[in-house]
């Protein structure tokens, strides 16, 4: 899971998505492009990004765009790493709940009753008995 944040100095959280899989250039790219539709066309707009390599040489989504990269090795500097490390703390501190902890619990409960040896059979039904009884 992949989650992006456009983070402004004046309204904090102002744009985000998240989508299954990694981040390629392709949608950063259109992450930009998004983000710049949800704002003024008139007005002019930085986009500060750090140098991941799906972040490599972004295209600029539109006039009065402007692209800056963050130095190296300075996370510090990187609000969104900042606002992510917060989010996951969050989602952290939530799943250790025990009411949390008791449903998690019963969902692997259920998945571990579910592997029983007629479900695997198949998969090693080719291999001799003694093979199977050994690991």
């Amino acid at each position: 899971m992949t989650v992006c944040l456009a983070v402004s100095a004046n309204g904090g959280l102002v744009f985000h998505t998240i989508f299954l899989g990694g981040m390629n250039r392709e949608r950063f790219a259109d992450f930009l492009t998004q983000q710049r539709l949800n704002l003024d066309p008139d007005e002019d707009v930085i986009f500060i990004y750090d140098g991941a390599p799906a972040q490599n040489n972004p295209p600029v989504p539109a006039p009065n765009t402007e692209l800056r990269k963050l130095p190296r090795y300075c996370p510090f500097l990187n609000i969104v790493e900042q606002a992510i490390s917060s989010l996951k703390a969050a989602i952290k501190t939530d799943i250790s709940r025990p009411e949390i902890q008791r449903l998690m619990g019963d969902r692997n409960v259920q998945e571990i009753n579910d592997y029983s040896w007629e479900r695997f059979e198949p998969i090693f039904s080719w291999m001799p008995y003694s093979e199977i009884s050994e690991q």
